[in-house]
């Protein structure tokens, strides 16, 4: 199994999960601490490391939507871990555009499960 389909199958439908699971518990992130956001970021981090370290392709195909993602977590998790108040207070004032970010995780976990699953 190439490396783009296997990253995909691990990462679209964990996406998906993510976006649901938090849009229907999203009251016990405004109820979190810094250390959680933290944990988070140091987990988000290790993820997208591990993507960027192991498929760092940029060509004009699936496989860059692949390493978009491990990007975007490794950035994400380092600023979750260098900003945890500052992230956890733009969720419990509510400033955090909960709606848009949870549809873009989703949408992004569809299309990496399309590319996974080779839909398309």
């Amino acid at each position: 199994m190439a490396p783009t389909v296997l990253y995909a199958r691990i990462m679209g439908p964990t996406l998906i999960a993510l976006s649901v699971s938090e849009a229907r518990n999203w009251k016990i992130f405004t109820e979190s601490t810094p250390a959680v956001v933290y944990l988070n970021g140091t987990i988000l981090f290790a993820c997208g490391i591990t993507v960027v370290q192991s498929h760092n392709v940029w060509q004009l195909s699936r496989a860059a939507l692949v390493t978009g993602v491990g990007w975007f977590c490794l950035g994400l998790g380092l600023l979750r871990m260098i900003f945890p108040d500052r992230v956890l207070a733009s969720i419990q004032d509510g400033t955090a555009p909960k709606v848009s970010i949870l549809g873009a995780v989703g949408f992004t976990g569809g299309l990496l499960c399309a590319v996974g699953y080779q839909m398309v």
